[in-house]
């Protein structure tokens, strides 16, 4: 089984859209977001419709930071994926970064999101088949309540839909 990590509903599709399409790992939402960034229901009902676009299953596990160790733990992954811990990073991802190297450093490439300086393109340009990028603006258009909302709307008005992965050494 292969995992990515993605702390919220969106994550896989604005930032990890090629690794799914490649690896077609089980895509675990980390946090629910709710209510800042809107219902939960209506969140994981554009997850679902994001991820099956994408190739991938998908479970949401509505866990806190007390929590997501603990059942993240159970699952013994041979591939792992998760965001890149980046000083000005997004504190959810950040700690699903840290969370994932703790249990599985051995098995796992991090995908890199935004930090206060805007979209992280540290590592390497994740290789992607020219069709995958109108398949990820498919996905991203799931997310209609992220996409009219003023905090979230810049990370799906982009042009640029590069990803970056950074595999660590011990990983290669």
């Amino acid at each position: 089984m292969k995992i990515l990590l993605a702390p919220h509903f969106d994550d896989e599709a604005l930032f990890a859209s090629f690794v799914c399409l490649r690896e077609r790992p089980l895509v675990l939402f980390c946090f629910d977001g709710a209510p800042r960034h809107g219902s939960f229901d209506v969140r994981w009902a554009e997850a679902q419709a994001a991820t099956r676009i994408l190739g991938c299953d998908a479970l949401a596990l509505r866990e806190d930071y007390e929590t997501l160790e603990d059942r993240l733990s159970v699952f013994d992954p041979e591939k792992v994926w998760a965001p890149l811990p980046e000083y000005g990073g997004n504190a959810d991802h950040n700690f699903a970064g840290e969370v994932a190297e703790r249990l599985w450093g051995d098995r796992l490439s991090f995908y890199t999101t935004y930090t206060t300086e805007g979209r992280s393109t540290s590592g390497y340009p994740v290789p992607a088949d020219p069709e995958w990028v109108a398949v990820k603006r498919k996905a991203l258009a799931c997310y209609r309540s992220q996409a009219e909302l003023p905090a979230t709307a810049p990370h799906f008005e982009r042009d640029d839909l590069s990803e970056y992965e950074v595999v660590p050494v011990e990983v290669r």
